[in-house]
């Protein structure tokens, strides 16, 4: 928005005694303008930076962005490479171009860009703020959980206003141009209720049921993201809103983060009065911040000015003539670390969880359009993921689909999908050093005692053999191999493909094998009459192989162990990725993560297949040219809660010494 246009944004709300709230009122607005202040630097760099891409120059990130931000925001837009190089201690300058893809790239964006914010939208309500008998004010706000409503302290500033207060999803306009009649539920306070009038964001429960008898889960909603780094410095920003309590609007894209401050994001993203509580996405439709306040200019005597140059007194009439510079909004990082710090009882803190886990997948077909689309619900409202950077058009198209495979696959991404943010370096840390700290006084020592106490602790810490499907199906499809984008890279080839159409196509192949009626789904993780088991020993193509091929007789715990398996782009009848006998027919694209897994499955089950001089030397050779990244700890991560162990050859991979790997080919440890 430039500078010297008009808004409101919280004023209007304050009407209600506005005789002993105007000091309050003003201290919050001179509190923006300060920050407005401090964010000059910053301002004032990101111009320079936006100068040099336009001039075709290298962009300097780290003179706009603080370096853990910048990690966050890479993984968030996708690059996991980068981000892994970067955690790494690459050098800064290599990220020149990557920064300059997000902040200064092309205007154009997918289709499904616009699909994912439709059903955003359906998060999205008006409040209406009962004044008098006569009187209401309006505000706006987002459903964060089946049950709990995100908007302003301003908007809501106690349990007294909210339990009088309704909000309304969509109060909107049609393609058609017909008004459509809005879906009202009340808020329930008694249930929860949060408030902060410094970060200006209350957190209260709606009630489970509208007026007209709709559930109000069935809305779906945009889940709370904890980690910092959903939008940086320069990158766009998107707003649903009710301006002025109107029917809803948007502004879209062509909007910029500019400061980043304390608890608080500052944009220059259209909005009006109305439009407080109004959710602030990335260009991902992830919740990034909720709408507080335009930040005003100010007078010589600190007073917000309004457009003939006079200090505004306090009048709710003349809040819209007030002066403002930009927008501001308050973190949902901040937020979400405010309210966990202050739940009272496991009933608060169960509904305050579910505003971290993202609703069901749900299908445009029942929603505004017919399009039969299924959109896999991710981090943020979830709606599918941002495309990989790194590849292009064609692998990451998402086809249509409306099959029943369809709806299973995109059910099973939304359910067990990866979210942004879901590897906490820290944690794992702590939980590596849980498991194996107490045998340093091994890790250098004889072979043989070592290789015994490690076979051991994984036995000891296994908690359960996985059957084949569900291994696939609950966790290596949906989660343990797909980047955060929501693509499966091939393990042999590196390509990627969208997990959805990768466990569609895998469905399919069972569906045929199985001879199943073609217009039922079927469900793979409910193997009940042995149908997906039998198809499966018949040879049916699949997505997954193993890392090695085991001779008959091994251990069938072998069959589901995660640590052993690996997704593919499309399914094969390939069973792994080098033969029981120790032929491979090509060298896989995460080299270093098989070497890795053989290891384990060797210590583990022992030898079960037959690793002979060379090809241990080469599994060597992978291991130490495709070192262990965020993506494989990420994976031992998951894999740990899946079945209770970790590879302690990606927790220690010093560990893989010739002496220590000659021993577990020759003995059962």
């Amino acid at each position: 928005m430039p500078d010297g246009e008009r808004h409101v944004g919280a004023l209007d709300l304050f009407a209600q005694d506005f005789s002993q709230r105007t000091d309050a009122v003003v201290a919050l607005l001179r509190a923006s303008a300060e920050r407005w202040r401090e964010g000059e630097a910053q301002r004032l760099e990101l111009g320079r930076q936006l100068r040099r891409a336009r001039n075709h120059e290298p962009l300097q990130w780290w003179k706009v962005e603080k370096e853990d931000r910048f990690y966050q925001a890479l993984k968030t837009h996708g690059f996991e490479k980068e981000a892994t190089m970067l955690a790494e201690g690459a050098a800064a300058e290599e990220f020149s171009g990557t920064y300059e893809s997000i902040i200064a790239g092309s205007d154009l964006t997918g289709i499904e860009f616009f699909e994912r914010g439709l059903i955003a939208a359906r998060a999205v309500a008006r409040v209406e703020v009962p004044l008098d008998l006569q009187r209401v004010s309006y505000g706006s706000g987002v459903l964060v959980s089946p049950r709990l409503f995100l908007t302003n302290h301003h908007v809501i500033p106690s349990d007294v206003v909210a339990a009088g207060t309704t909000v309304q999803f969509e109060y909107l306009t049609t393609a058609g141009g017909k008004l459509r009649d809005p879906l009202e539920f009340a808020m329930e306070p008694g249930t929860f209720f949060k408030t902060d009038r410094e970060m200006d964001f209350t957190l209260v429960a709606l009630r489970p049921e509208g007026s007209n008898g709709v559930e109000l889960r069935s809305r779906g909603w945009c889940p709370l993201i904890a980690q910092s780094g959903k939008t940086m410095i320069g990158s766009r920003a998107n707003i649903i809103q009710h301006p002025r309590g109107e029917r809803m609007q948007v502004a879209v894209r062509s909007n910029r983060i500019v400061t980043v401050v304390g608890d608080f994001l500052q944009y220059t993203t259209d909005t009006e009065h109305g439009s407080s509580g109004s959710p602030v996405f990335n260009d991902y439709w992830q919740l990034a911040a909720i709408h507080h306040m335009g930040v005003p200019d100010l007078t010589g005597d600190h007073r917000p000015r309004l457009d003939d140059g006079s200090a505004w007194t306090g009048d709710p009439q003349t809040a819209s003539r007030i002066v403002t510079v930009g927008n501001e909004g308050t973190r949902i990082s901040q937020i979400v670390q405010h309210v966990a710090t202050a739940l009272d009882g496991e009933s608060e803190r169960t509904l305050f969880a579910q505003c971290l886990e993202p609703p069901d997948a749900m299908n445009l077909w029942d929603l505004f359009v017919r399009t039969g689309t299924v959109v896999a619900v991710g981090p943020g409202l979830g709606l599918g993921r941002p495309a990989d950077p790194h590849a292009g058009d064609g692998p990451h198209a998402p086809r249509g689909v409306a099959g029943p495979d369809a709806h299973v696959a995109a059910s099973l991404v939304e359910r067990f999908g990866p979210r942004r943010g879901d590897y906490d370096k820290v944690a794992d840390n702590v939980a590596r050093r849980e498991t194996w700290d107490d045998l340093d006084d091994l890790w250098g020592g004889p072979v043989r005692p070592l290789a015994k106490r490690l076979r051991q602790r994984l036995v000891r810490h296994e908690t359960g053999a996985l059957a084949f499907a569900e291994a696939r199906y609950r966790w290596l499809y949906p989660s343990l191999d797909v980047t955060v984008e929501g693509a499966i890279r091939d393990l042999i080839t590196g390509d990627p493909r969208p997990a959805c159409d990768v466990m569609e196509d895998e469905l399919a192949g069972l569906r045929a094998a199985m001879a199943t009626d073609p217009s039922r789904s079927i469900d793979p993780l409910t193997d009940a009459d042995g149908a997906i088991a039998r198809a499966e020993e018949a040879g049916v193509a699949l997505a997954a192989v193993r890392a090695i091929a085991p001779h008959r007789g091994a251990p069938s715990a072998l069959a589901g162990d995660l640590h052993a398996l690996f997704a593919l782009a499309r399914p094969t009848t390939r069973a792994a990725v080098i033969a029981s006998d120790g032929r491979m027919a090509d060298e896989p694209f995460r080299k270093g993560a098989v070497a890795r897994a053989v290891f384990y499955v060797l210590l583990r089950y022992g030898p079960v297949a037959d690793v002979g001089d060379a090809l241990l030397a080469r599994l060597a050779r992978w291991h130490a040219e495709d070192p262990v990244d965020d993506w494989e700890r990420r994976r031992n991560m998951l894999i740990a809660g899946a079945q209770g162990t970790r590879n302690p050859f990606v927790d220690q991979p010093e560990l893989a010494r010739p002496a220590f790997l000659a021993a577990l080919v020759t003995t059962d440890a």
